[in-house]
């Protein structure tokens, strides 16, 4: 019998990007049959590098054996008006389109929008660009790094004083990807109900936008600052044989820094001996430094998480491949593949009990002819009923806190799911109380400090909050009540507690048998480091982003805003989907049990494989490319002003160095070619570097654009507020907040033509939805609420009391 969540489901594939080609890989990976059209050429993903030897005499695109891998090619030749037909013979059986190729291309080749639409109207089209389908920069040039510069991401990461720092190999192509695969599947739950198709538009540069902290800037005014790793303070430290990052500041956590690290409260300086003078991040750090110098990172690893702080350790690919609690899981999959002999794959972002993720197959040889295979597995019948929002009608209870898991339940709330927030007043989100947060300005005075976290309100629009105590019986119960009407529970606790509340997924289910349960956490439910917490910044360390991430010859570096909890929150959304799916479908429910470090390791999949291959990781570059050179932001004329300029090829080149002129330096011959250019590329930077500082960024740009060279100015958070393309794309969305007023928020990833996202609710206040839910929905009367009010059952907590409360555990 199929097991797998979505063999139903048709999906063909037009991509020259790695963006579109891992949403089509998120497909496969749950059991669609998805068919990537070539050009006679061949898909450009096959000549992306690393590339490694097989035994054909030939170098196989390790990116390309990754994002392939599980589908199939058929090659057509568009400007053939008979491989035309067979096009279409498979445009008719599919579910979905998924594309980069601009609108004008699309056009060129008898595939725009409007004859999709006439031809094929219960078309899913996915449309994945790095800027959008309309608005200024629509026509620009440019990829992932000049998305990244424009979208405010850049400006968080690096050092000060040096160039701004792009994400490591491909992680934020594939995060683009997988929130397009989030998009699409809801879309594809509308058009199930519906038969209708639309447009899923995604904007490269308004998805990494999604995860900047733009409501900080909002609240306070500030734009964040480059620092060389998390503005809150966590440190990477070097050992003696490696490094290992946490946060050394917080009194809570200062006890097991001691007792770990094996510091003797006597030999800490007096100036540390105080919670006041352990805020001086500097000293603190530099006090440590001496102290972890003469410990193995292993050993730092181990105790500092045994005693419940959170601590990572930075393994490179090669190093996972051998990792215990990895082994322990069973997490790597393994191919004998006909060229490249045995390869490791990383394995799935979670484990879905009933339809687990597909086997790992070979990518498809090039020149092939395919036709769709015989679906397997029901299809839900057409009710001809459109949605407002295509997860209308979908329950979601929701016990996520912090980044990952609120980041996952939004993303499903402003698709239309209905999601309820459940905290305590004991132990609320704790991005309600993270001590260092700046209040915001014209906050009113008596507003609640929990209630305006710029980290909490970035993460909870769409979202109803209940107060239950569930340590008590009545709160477990009411919680029941609330699971029984639910389609999804959410939760990112370690994997003891939902057990501790006797919560666990048995007795979700003994209430409500076709429920799907999502549990994500740092480590997973089971292996040596279950009980290890984590969070985006160490998760980031330990799966080897941070050994690809840092300028070249220098060591390892963190990413400015622990942004790997959105990321992997992405693969969160998206196994919750995928559940649901076959849920929708077979009637079905699921436990999707998922870990942060293993979903993590899936965006860096290509430098796995060359761990497997060659035993070596790729070397820290900066923002360097492999196949594409200049690759990297260039100082401009201010301070801390620059521009992401990316040559993909020599056509690329011959522009720039036209434009630049005789008079740049740009004319040595070394540079003529793309592997004179990467052989020469420091060299090459420096010439660019002396040009580019007479320019300011944005003409630099403008003109660049202009002779259709790729360039992007890193925009700080502050300027990415005015900037004429988000602001001509409505992307900032304001909301009315009770204790805020008006704010501007964070827009959505992704827009879809026919029922698009919308933002209707402000993010909720703690409780503030309590007796609407319990009174209104589970029938409880006014009487009975407020005897739970009465024993702390329930409650809100609406405005700043008088006395201080204790910060949420």
């Amino acid at each position: 019998m199929n097991r797998a969540a979505l063999p139903h489901v048709r999906v063909l594939e037009f991509a020259d990007g790695l963006q579109a080609a891992y949403c089509g890989k998120q497909f496969a990976a749950w059991g669609s049959d998805v068919v990537v059209v070539e050009p006679p050429s061949g898909s450009p993903v096959r000549d992306a590098r690393p590339l490694a030897p097989a035994s054909n005499g030939l170098d196989l695109s390790l990116t390309w054996e990754y994002v392939a891998a599980g589908k199939r090619s058929t090659t057509i030749d568009l400007a053939d008006r008979r491989a035309r037909r067979g096009l279409r013979r498979l445009l008719r059986g599919a579910d979905a389109l998924v594309t980069d190729w601009s609108p004008a291309r699309l056009e060129e080749s008898g595939l725009g929008f409007d004859l999709l639409e006439r031809q094929f109207p219960g078309l899913v089209v996915v449309s994945i660009t790095p800027f959008g389908l309309d608005g200024p920069y629509s026509a620009f040039e440019g990829g992932d790094l000049v998305a990244q510069a424009l979208s405010g991401y850049m400006s968080l990461n690096g050092s000060p004083g040096l160039e701004p720092l792009k994400a490591p190999a491909n992680v934020l192509a594939y995060a683009c990807g997988v929130s397009a695969f989030v998009a699409a599947l809801a879309g594809i739950r509308e058009r199930q109900l519906s038969g209708r198709g639309q447009v899923v538009e995604l904007s490269c540069v308004e998805a990494i936008a999604s995860i900047v902290p733009f409501l900080r800037t909002e609240y306070t005014g500030i734009p964040f600052a480059r620092s060389g790793g998390p503005a809150g303070g966590t440190t990477m430290f070097r050992c003696r044989d490696g490094y290992v990052s946490f946060l050394p500041l917080g009194d809570r956590t200062w006890p097991d820094i001691l007792l770990g690290l094996e510091i003797e409260p006597t030999d800490v300086p007096e100036s540390l001996q105080t919670a006041e003078g352990r805020k001086d991040l500097k000293a603190m750090r530099a006090f440590l430094s001496g102290i972890l110098a003469n410990h193995r990172a292993e050993d730092v690893f181990h105790a500092l998480n045994s005693l419940r702080s959170v601590c990572g350790i930075d393994w490179t690919p090669a190093e996972l491949l051998t990792n215990a609690h990895l082994r322990a899981r069973e997490f790597f999959r393994e191919l004998d593949h006909p060229q490249l002999g045995r390869i490791l794959y990383p394995g799935p972002p979670a484990r879905l009990s009933r339809t687990p993720m597909v086997p790992v197959e070979a990518a498809p040889d090039p020149y092939g002819e395919a036709r769709w295979r015989r679906r397997t597995g029901r299809r839900t019948q057409a009710t001809a009923r459109t949605l407002e929002r295509p997860l209308t009608g979908l329950r979601v209870i929701d016990l996520t806190h912090a980044w990952i898991g609120t980041y996952a339940t939004m993303c499903l709330a402003d698709l239309g799911a209905d999601v309820v927030k459940v905290e305590a007043i004991s132990h609320p989100d704790v991005w309600r109380g993270i001590e260092s947060q700046p209040q915001p300005r014209g906050a009113r005075p008596t507003s609640h400090p929990w209630n305006t976290s710029s980290l909490f309100n970035s993460v909870n629009r769409n979202k109803r909050s209940v107060v239950l105590e569930l340590h008590t019986l009545e709160g477990r119960e009411l919680f029941l009540r609330l699971v029984r009407d639910a389609d999804l529970v959410a939760e990112n606790f370690t994997p003891r507690v939902m057990e501790n509340f006797g919560l666990g997924y048995d007795a979700l289910r003994a209430v409500n048998p076709d429920l799907v349960m999502v549990s994500y956490s740092g480590f997973g439910a089971s292996g040596p480091f279950r009980d290890y917490r984590a969070n985006g910044a160490t998760t980031e360390t330990q799966s080897g982003w941070d050994a690809l991430l840092g300028y070249p010859g220098g060591p390892p570096m963190m990413m400015g805003n622990m942004q790997a909890d959105a990321i992997t929150g992405l693969q969160m959304a998206a196994t919750a989907l995928v559940a649901v799916a076959h849920r929708d479908r077979t009637g079905e429910g699921q436990r999707v049990e998922g870990s942060m470090f293993e979903a993590a390791i899936g965006y860096i999949g290509e430098e796995v494989l060359r761990a497997s291959l060659a035993g070596e990781a790729e070397s820290r570059r900066g923002n360097r490319h492999p196949g594409m050179a200049p690759h990297s932001a260039f100082p401009c004329t201010g301070d801390d002003e620059w521009i992401a300029i990316a040559v993909r090829d020599d056509a690329d080149w011959q522009a720039l160095r036209s434009f630049a002129g005789p008079g740049a330096g740009l004319n040595d011959p070394r540079f003529d070619s793309t592997e004179g250019r990467l052989a020469n590329v420091e060299t090459l930077e420096a010439a660019l570097t002396d040009w580019t500082r007479g320019w300011p960024a944005r003409d630099l740009m403008s003109r660049l654009q202009t002779a259709r060279v790729p360039a992007g100015v890193v925009q700080r958070t502050n300027e990415v507020f005015d900037d004429a393309h988000f602001q001509a794309r409505d992307w900032f969305t304001p909301l009315d907040h009770a204790d805020l007023g008006v704010r501007r928020y964070n827009g959505f990833p992704w827009r879809l033509s026919r029922t698009p996202p919308l933002a209707v609710l402000p993010p909720p206040r703690l409780g503030e939805h309590s007796a609407e839910v319990l009174t209104g929905e589970l029938g409880l009367s006014e009487n009975e609420y407020r005897s739970l009010v009465a024993k702390q059952v329930t409650g809100s907590l609406l405005d700043r009391p008088a006395r201080s409360d204790p910060a949420p555990g």
